[in-house]
């Protein structure tokens, strides 16, 4: 099935079988690195099959032959994690994802953050790394080095995934979600052992859910809140999916459990969004100490197998110590003006 026909088959509302989307998938992956992607044709079905809904078949599919040109990230180091949200919900707030990631870092989980810039939303992972100076496209040998010394590595997607690299323009002119926003966090190039995933559709969840048992991974949790985040809610009850080889177990987690519920906190700026994950990982502000803590501690929970509530509370007394933050300095190459010197350059304005 070529692109055209991918198109005209998704306007009839009907979804395409595994192989038909593994033929339309292979077909673009080959015309873009051929240069010779059909915008207009690509735009369309995109559009066309997140208005209908993406199927199993489909995203399968889809992580099937993307992966096959995905470019590996080798390394020896065990029981690494990914920490990735599908993003596009719209909510425009701290980059969650990425604290998180730092915070297991620092609790000694190695961690293969994979991430880009941001494609229909505010900011994304890369964006909010390379304001703190944290390398987000090392050469292959001075990745796996830094990856080495510090038990963290930032792998930025259009580097790792150079079949996807071209339709980047065409999901940003587009500006909501679209497959490849499921697509990504299921491409990880350094293979980790653990991942958690947020959905910014609380309906694509069983979809999620389904699609990675069929790619039979492990260790892996989905999850959506109720008040429709890709980050587990201070606010209202998220639902979560715990996915190893064919078991799948669902739970609910309650802020209301941990801490008094309060809405999450919105972002109006690039540099807002800066400031508050410098704070946020500062542990001085309980607010934003109980919003890391509600993030972190499932992934803590599942690497290290203790039960969730202790989890919590041993991941809020790390952060309220203040290593999450030193973590997040250690991680930073350029130091000549001191960290929280940069923080405040950027702050006013620069780039």
């Amino acid at each position: 099935m070529n692109i055209k026909d991918g198109t005209s088959k998704l306007g009839k509302n009907r979804s395409m079988t595994f192989f038909q989307a593994e033929d339309f998938f292979e077909e673009l992956a080959h015309d873009q690195a051929h240069g010779s992607i059909n915008e207009k044709d690509v735009s369309k079905t995109l559009i066309s099959m997140s208005e209908r809904g993406e199927s199993e078949d489909e995203l399968s599919a889809a992580v099937s032959v993307m992966s096959r040109y995905t470019v590996k990230f080798n390394h020896d180091i065990s029981n690494t994690i990914d920490t990735c949200g599908t993003g596009g919900d719209g909510k425009k707030t701290i980059n969650l994802s990425s604290a998180v990631a730092v915070i297991l870092s620092s609790l000694n989980i190695p961690v293969i953050k994979h991430g880009n810039r941001s494609q229909s939303g505010f900011i994304g992972s890369a964006d909010i790394f390379e304001m703190f100076n944290v390398p987000i496209e090392l050469e292959t040998q001075k990745a796996l080095d830094y990856f080495d010394k510090n038990r963290f590595i930032f792998l930025f997607a259009p580097k790792y995934q150079p079949a996807m690299k071209k339709v980047a323009p065409i999901r940003k002119r587009i500006g909501k979600p679209t497959i490849f926003n499921l697509l990504g966090p299921l491409l990880n190039p350094g293979n980790p052992q653990f991942q958690i995933i947020g959905i910014g559709n609380i309906n694509k969840l069983d979809l999620y859910a389904k699609t990675l048992k069929k790619l039979k991974r492990k260790n892996v949790i989905v999850y959506s809140s109720l008040d429709g985040f890709d980050e587990i809610s201070t606010y209202m009850p998220t639902k979560c999916c715990k996915i190893s080889g064919d078991e799948w177990e669902n739970f609910m987690i309650y802020p209301n459990k941990y801490f008094k519920p309060f809405l999450m906190p919105s972002i109006k700026s690039p540099s807002e969004s800066k400031k508050m994950f410098y704070i946020s990982l500062e542990g001085k502000c309980e607010n934003l100490v109980n919003l890391l803590s509600i993030n972190a501690f499932v992934a803590f929970s599942m690497v290290k197998n203790i039960p969730l509530d202790d989890a919590f509370y041993e991941v809020k007394k790390y952060i309220k110590e203040g290593i999450a933050l030193r973590k997040l300095e250690s991680l930073a190459l350029n130091m000549d003006k001191g960290f929280t010197g940069n923080l405040l350059d950027k702050q006013s304005g620069g780039n």
